[in-house]
């Protein structure tokens, strides 16, 4: 979402508070976000009804301190409060920390590149370590690339192929060319074993019949 954009419905709203302001600009966007957002002293902090990006909470002191991942309250000493929940809209004054009315629930949906690819290993991002999500993930990557080989050594339709017939991946459609290929030769050679077995038997018995003796009279 972009913040341009919310900035302006917040400056077009018809309400006296900031937080009213606001939560009435919020209402009308869709899509992900989470904000930091101040307004003279007072700063508010709000994560989308999905829960798609992460944001920290944390204390220095008397301070707080708000961020997208844990390894930005480390570098600068804060603990970590907690990660705010889907739809959360926090108001934060003097240190102060107060819980307004969240925004309208909505269904989970989280970012998994959070995860896999824009967090720092060392953060821990929707209460799951980073570092080891990566290990697991790859892992399982491997899991999936040897399963997916040994069905294409096997002329087997693998999920997620794209093919030039229709361009769609996700679906089960269809094979490599090599593998197809193969798999094909395969086949040929299967059907062609009982009649080269025939062809031979046949030479075998015409060589019979020509070195038997032949009759004297």
């Amino acid at each position: 979402m972009d913040s341009e954009a919310i900035v302006h419905m917040i400056a077009r709203s018809e309400q006296d508070a900031p937080e009213d302001q606001i939560r009435q600009a919020l209402l009308r966007c869709e899509g992900a976000y989470s904000l930091l957002i101040t307004v003279g002293h007072v700063m508010f902090a709000i994560v989308d009804a999905r829960g798609f990006r992460p944001l920290m909470l944390g204390k220095v002191g008397d301070a707080t301190v708000v961020a997208s991942e844990s390894c930005a309250l480390d570098i600068v000493g804060a603990r970590v409060v907690c990660e705010l929940e889907p739809g959360s809209f926090v108001r934060i004054e003097q240190g102060q920390v107060t819980y307004l009315d969240p925004l309208p629930a909505r269904k989970l949906t989280r970012c998994v590149f959070e995860l896999v690819y824009f967090s720092r290993p060392d953060s821990f991002v929707f209460g799951e370590s980073v570092d080891l999500y990566r290990r697991n993930d790859v892992n399982l990557m491997k899991m999936i690339r040897s399963y997916r080989g040994i069905r294409h050594e096997q002329g087997q339709k693998v999920r997620g192929q794209r093919t030039r017939s229709n361009g769609r991946t996700g679906l089960t459609v269809g094979v490599t060319k090599k593998a197809a290929l193969a798999a094909a030769q395969a086949k040929k050679a299967e059907e062609a074993g009982p009649k080269k077995e025939e062809k031979k038997e046949e030479k075998k018995e015409e060589k019979k019949e020509e070195k038997k003796p032949e009759a004297k009279v």
